[in-house]
């Protein structure tokens, strides 16, 4: 007995989908900066749903006065399938009024309040990357670099 031609064609190339990739969904951020030791210590944690790539999480720290065009590669810390991928990151910072050493945060934990901070990952699917930026005011308008704003502690 011979397959319909159609079961047979749906074998052999697949069925058409309209299923899209998941898209990546920020859960949380987190900015720190200890200025208890020699030198200010900057750390960052980021918190995606959805298919994040190990490998493609960034951290990018600017100010309205210091338009820091570096980017951090952030630690990929785990995974628990696509329901939460966390990644880390922790830096020297530079010391009030003194010139940044190549690499580090070129912020003194005094300007914590005067900086922008855009998380980025990407979609291990779609390879495309996403950036959130940190809400002082979700009403404002996004910085350069940013999709959307995400919360912040």
């Amino acid at each position: 007995m011979r397959p319909p031609l159609l079961l047979l064609c749906l074998v052999l190339i697949g069925c058409p989908t309209t299923d899209q990739p998941e898209a990546l969904e920020a859960i949380e951020g987190t900015v720190n900066c200890d200025d208890g030791g020699d030198r200010p210590i900057w750390d960052f944690a980021l918190a995606v749903r959805g298919p994040a790539d190990e490998a493609g999480a960034e951290m990018r720290i600017f100010s309205d006065d210091v338009p820091n065009e570096f980017a951090y590669s952030l630690v990929f810390d785990g995974a628990n399938g696509t329901a939460r991928a966390d990644y880390s990151f922790s830096r020297d910072g530079t010391l009030l009024g003194e010139d940044p050493s190549p690499g580090n945060i070129p912020f003194a934990c005094e300007e914590f309040d005067a900086v922008h901070v855009l998380f980025c990952a990407r979609n291990s699917f779609t390879l495309d990357t996403t950036c959130w930026a940190c809400d002082e005011d979700p009403g404002a308008d996004l910085p350069s670099g940013a999709d959307a704003w995400m919360s912040c502690s």
